[in-house]
This record gives structure tokens, C-alpha cells and sequence, in this order.
């Protein structure tokens, strides 16, 4: 499956200036068209960031296949999670989605996995564990193309919390390399989605 986009499904968006005279130049364009972009290229050209923004231009047929791609930028989370947080609320959410994006679970049953998972990032201690559970209830938002780029931020939040210091030195520079990381292992998830398809 190659999933692509167009600058005119992109435009209506309102992407800042700076940044839309970087995609026109990048994808060498004067005016957005019709031409199918596909994401893979987005992401090597426009960066990971612009790649998950673009995901909300995917048609509703790919519903499926982006709730699993948040599922996976949620999964990456749980290793920042505490153990308990982790393996009773976190992880059967995420499996929730995973069967819903399959179709073989019930919305009803989405939204309380996904009630499990707000109620965690509201009660667990530790920003790390509240981070991975507001990761793991995006995977159950009824529109995954409108939360895939909040997802990933949440998982990059989970990993910059998990890894800050004491002081403030070393806060800085632990969520600097974390983020660093973080963004390194997100972009890893994307291309194998992109390459291999939704799993």
C-alpha cells in the first residue's frame, strides 16, 4: 500500500508560511495541484513531523491502518510507563485498538478501554506513566487521522520524562538527547509502516 497526499488537500490545513514555501520548494512547485505525494516522500523530504500532519489528508479508508500506526507510537510509550500502570490498564488498551482497527472489537468496548486510559493519565504518578496513558487513549479517539501527531507527542513526552535529571542541567540535556531519541524511534515506526503496512 503506497499512501499519498496532495498540497491541495494539505492547504486548506493553514500550515504556516515558512513551512508551505518549504513544500513547494521541496516538492518543486509555484501552486499546490492534484499530483499524488506519496507519505514516504513527505517524510524523507519534509521531515517526520510534516509526515504525521499529513496523515489527516489520508481518506477514511485508511482509519484502520493509521489507529494501528498510533497504536505502535503508543506500544513504544508503555516501556516509560510504571509496571503497574503498564500491564493493567495500558497495554489491554492498546490491544483494544489493535482488534478495533481489525474489526474485531465493538466501539463500545473501545470507549471503555479508552475511559480506562484517560482515568490513568488523571490517578498514576510520575509524568512518564501519565504521558504513555495519554498515548494509549489516543489509540481509541474515533478519528485516528485527526490524533496521530498528538499521539506521537505524547510518546515522545513519555520517553523526555522518563530520562529527565535532578538539576537543571541535566534536566535540560536528558529531554534534549530523550527527545532526540524519542523522535529517532518514532520516524523508525513510520517507515516500517509505510514499507510493510499496517500490523
Amino acid at each position: 500500500m503506497t499512501y499519498t497526499v496532495t498540497l491541495n488537500q494539505i492547504a486548506p490545513h493553514q500550515p504556516c508560511v515558512g513551512r508551505w514555501a518549504e513544500a513547494l520548494r521541496l516538492f518543486g512547485k509555484t501552486s499546490p495541484d492534484d499530483e499524488p505525494i506519496p507519505l514516504a516522500a513527505i517524510l524523507d523530504k519534509w521531515g517526520l513531523d510534516a509526515a504525521l500532519w499529513c496523515l489527516r489528508d489520508l481518506g477514511p479508508e485508511h482509519d484502520g491502518a493509521v489507529r494501528l500506526l498510533i497504536c505502535n507510537f503508543a506500544a513504544a510509550a508503555l516501556k516509560h510507563a510504571s509496571f503497574c500502570v503498564r500491564w493493567r490498564i495500558l497495554r489491554p488498551t492498546i490491544k483494544v485498538a489493535r482488534h478495533y482497527a481489525r474489526g474485531e472489537a465493538t466501539e463500545k468496548e473501545l470507549a471503555i478501554a479508552g475511559n480506562a486510559a484517560r482515568t490513568a493519565a488523571k490517578c498514576v504518578t510520575g509524568e512518564a506513566s501519565a504521558w504513555s496513558a495519554r498515548a494509549a487513549a489516543w489509540t481509541t479517539v474515533a478519528n485516528p487521522r485527526s490524533i496521530s501527531k498528538e499521539a506521537s507527542w505524547a510518546a515522545n513526552n513519555a520517553a523526555v520524562s522518563a530520562a529527565r535529571g535532578t538539576s537543571v542541567g541535566a534536566l535540560r540535556a536528558a529531554s534534549l538527547r530523550a527527545s532526540a531519541a524519542a523522535k529517532r524511534k518514532q520516524e523508525k515506526i513510520l517507515r516500517r509502516w509505510l514499507k510493510d503496512g499496517a500490523r
